[in-house]
């Protein structure tokens, strides 16, 4: 609904701000100029994780919270979840994940290939692959 109306960064905050318990991210999104592709399924494979239990990671997780958390999206998705979109930045063409690593994770332990996701952008025809 909000795509369709040319509103994604409000759902975005919304998301952000609320169920997607990253308000953090919020202030980022809006320091510069983003923009925006649509909501679509992409492969899952070649996105990057900022966040994780690997050494180096951006935002470092202990290997115990996790391997919790993600356990407990996996017994979701079992039950039927259906987890909200990756929020993904396309940087140098390489996806990664700016909201919704431990959603990855979880996705494709549990044997999901692809996923839903919107993809960010810094420079405007970087987003010219979503035409």
């Amino acid at each position: 609904m909000y795509e369709q109306r040319g509103e994604i960064e409000i759902w975005i905050e919304l998301f952000l701000n609320g169920p997607g318990n990253n308000p953090s991210m919020v202030p980022y999104l809006k320091r510069t100029k983003r923009f925006w592709g649509k909501l679509r399924v992409l492969p899952l494979a070649p996105m990057v994780r900022y966040c994780g239990p690997e050494e180096g990671m951006r935002f470092y997780e202990h290997e115990e919270s996790w391997s919790k958390r993600v356990r407990g999206m996996i017994e979701s998705l079992e039950k039927g979840w259906k987890p909200a979109p990756l929020i993904v930045h396309y940087d140098n063409g390489i996806r990664h994940i700016s909201d919704g690593s431990h959603r990855l994770e979880a996705l494709q332990k549990h044997g999901h290939t692809e996923y839903w996701a919107i993809t960010f952008y810094d420079v405007e025809n970087e987003w010219k692959d979503e035409l």
